[in-house]
């Protein structure tokens, strides 16, 4: 998640709340294990309690309700954005809280979907095939599971646009 330099700790947990994440008050608190109230959410969204009021505690269980690392919050009430290494070290906390919350066989088809993306478009596939990003892969999916398998290749190129059969 980035953080906007115009955005103040209210805005930033209520557009990650509302807007990208589309979750209620209850859930922020049920995230968190119960360590941070819906009520005092909503108070920190009304600007009641300030990011500087904030206790460590409170700040910790803010981040794993909302899904984000602590470290992002903090820049958030230091009013400061994050540095390269800093962002990518959120992302990878963000993407093992998300994939630590789901079941095992749905984490299996995590891996399968990361292997197909990174066989595809990672940078060196596609310098080992000298060719710019323009091939993906669909997968199909096979009794609601990803099946790797069953990969097809589809090429896209950018300069072609899609014509119209003439009737």
């Amino acid at each position: 998640m980035a953080i906007r330099p115009d955005e103040d700790l209210a805005d930033y947990v209520q557009r990650i709340r509302v807007v990208e994440q589309k979750v209620s008050l209850k859930a922020i608190e049920e995230r968190s294990g119960g360590q941070i109230d819906s009520s005092y959410v909503s108070q920190i969204e009304n600007r009641t309690v300030l990011g500087v009021n904030l206790t460590i505690k409170k700040i910790s269980a803010l981040a794993k309700g909302l899904r984000v690392p602590e470290e992002e919050i903090l820049a958030v009430i230091r009013g400061k954005n994050l540095s390269a290494d800093e962002v990518a070290n959120a992302e990878m906390e963000r993407f093992w809280a998300m994939y630590s919350d789901i079941p095992s066989q749905c984490q299996k088809d995590v891996m399968d979907l990361l292997e197909v993306l990174q066989r595809n478009h990672s940078i060196s596939a596609r310098r080992q095939r000298r060719e710019p990003f323009r091939k993906f892969e669909v997968a199909k999916v096979k009794g609601g599971h990803l099946d790797p398998e069953s990969d097809r290749q589809e090429e896209v190129h950018s300069s072609e646009s899609p014509r119209r059969k003439a009737r």
